[in-house]
């Protein structure tokens, strides 16, 4: 968790103004696309068996500088996708499955993970291929 804390410290600095020079959508494009990279990155560096703490302090770390890129670009694109008199209900129903889903991913992939079922590296693919799903229909809006 420090790790994330000090990713989002030092990309909230410039963020605001990269997501006012830039299209948003681009930069949600592009932080889904690396996202997607760093998690197949990890999926082929990382020996489950012998996890590498910095490679995994480093995959935190870029990750969480994507999110911190990606949030606030999500945020300046809505006005644009969604009618005025429908942003609050909508900012409230994203950060409601926001929450839930900051609950449910860690837990489920917590479960699967001590159960065997999947391994450290079948995750980041697996997280890989959701971020380039999300790029894909991110870039159809």
């Amino acid at each position: 968790q420090a790790v994330s804390g000090v990713a989002f410290i030092i990309t909230d600095v410039f963020v605001g103004v990269l997501v006012d020079k830039y299209n948003p959508k681009i930069l949600i494009l592009l932080t889904n696309l690396l996202s997607a990279l760093v998690n197949f990155g990890g999926a082929i560096f990382v020996n489950s068996n012998q996890p590498q703490t910095l490679l995994l302090i480093v995959t935190t770390f870029s990750l969480n500088i994507m999110l911190a890129i990606n949030y606030p670009s999500v945020k300046a694109l809505v006005p644009s996708v969604i009618k005025s008199n429908k942003i609050q209900r909508f900012n409230a129903i994203s950060n409601t499955i926001y929450g839930f889903a900051s609950i449910l991913a860690p837990l489920i992939c917590g479960i699967l993970l001590s159960l065997g079922k999947l391994s450290f590296n079948q995750f980041l693919l697996v997280n890989g291929l959701l971020f380039l799903f999300a790029a894909l229909i991110n870039n159809r809006i």
